[in-house]
């Protein structure tokens, strides 16, 4: 699904995380990676059991609740909502691209 579309339709309503600390407001930069994530992952999502551990991760959050989860691997993407958990094999390139994008967030 298009993520950045909720987010641009009611931007006060979202907030992120990556690292330890307060969330803060998701704006362009969060779109940005969004984007980022979709050109990397495309159509490749899968189902998956878990949530893995990986170098970096965003939590996006509505109204201050958890939506969705990302986990970037050296290999791969797992994304987690309310609904489920899947993953995305990217490889090591664009791990590491979505990996860089992720250390420009707040």
């Amino acid at each position: 699904p298009d993520l950045r579309a909720p987010l641009t339709a009611t931007p006060d309503r979202w907030t992120c995380h990556g690292r330890p600390g307060p969330a803060q407001p998701a704006g362009a930069p969060v779109s940005d990676w969004l984007a980022l994530l979709d050109a990397t992952a495309g159509a490749g999502w899968s189902p998956s059991p878990g949530l893995r551990t990986g170098a970096g991760e965003l939590h996006l959050l509505r109204d201050g609740q958890p939506v969705h989860h990302w986990v970037v691997t050296d290999q791969a993407v797992f994304w987690s909502t309310p609904a489920g958990t899947w993953q995305a094999p990217v490889g090591a390139p664009a791990a590491r691209r979505l990996l860089d994008a992720l250390e420009t967030l707040p």
